[in-house]
């Protein structure tokens, strides 16, 4: 995958060193096809443009509180506008323990495909922000908990995976851990990890 000078700039700005883990979930977009896609945490929305150039006709909704960034969303929907898919991204500012309102208010009737969790790394926090999206997430749906180094996160991918199929965690930047709730979504992980090399 070629990738434009915009995001070249903005994964540099962010000292994102391993692209594996972009091009794993843009990979495993790509073959999943969702029509939704919901991101707990946008950060400098890195994550959020793999997504959405994947995306051929859903959108992915990104939410966040920046509590940790004095910038808010102006950054990440600079970002957004700058690497050509703010027709595909939704970015909002608002609780990830309170998501289920706001992806209803922006997706009536459309239920999340893909969870991406990359919010909070405190364990309770996970916890509140999973309890908060489940009423969205289709019958069929993955989530992939990002920064498996945090001792928290890495316990909250393990406890959530006994509710899932399968679970499967890859070194890939910080750690990603990965679970669905259909035994067919391995081979579509398979091809996900062999595209992101």
């Amino acid at each position: 995958m070629k990738l434009s000078t915009e995001l070249l700039k903005i994964i540099d700005f962010i000292g994102h060193e391993d692209l594996r883990s972009l091009l794993f979930l843009q990979s495993l977009v790509q073959q999943m096809r969702p029509e939704l896609v919901v991101e707990l945490g946008t950060g400098y929305a890195c994550s959020t443009i793999f997504i959405a150039l994947a995306l051929r006709k859903g959108h992915v909704i990104s939410i966040d509180d920046h509590r940790d960034q004095a910038e808010n969303i102006d950054i990440p929907l600079a970002n957004v506008k700058r690497c050509g898919v703010a027709d595909r991204v939704v970015l909002k500012t608002g609780s990830t323990f309170d998501s289920t309102p706001i992806v209803e208010k922006e997706f009536p009737g459309i239920k999340v495909e893909i969870l991406f969790m990359d919010a909070s790394h405190n364990r309770k926090d996970l916890w509140r922000e999973y309890q908060s999206i489940k009423p969205v997430l289709a019958d069929s749906h993955i989530v992939m908990i990002d920064d498996l180094i945090s001792e928290d996160t890495l316990k909250f991918s393990q406890e959530l995976a006994e509710r899932y199929s399968f679970y499967v965690e890859f070194p890939f930047h910080n750690g990603i851990g990965v679970m669905g709730t259909d035994d067919d979504f391995k081979d579509t992980i398979d091809e996900a990890i062999n595209s992101a090399g």
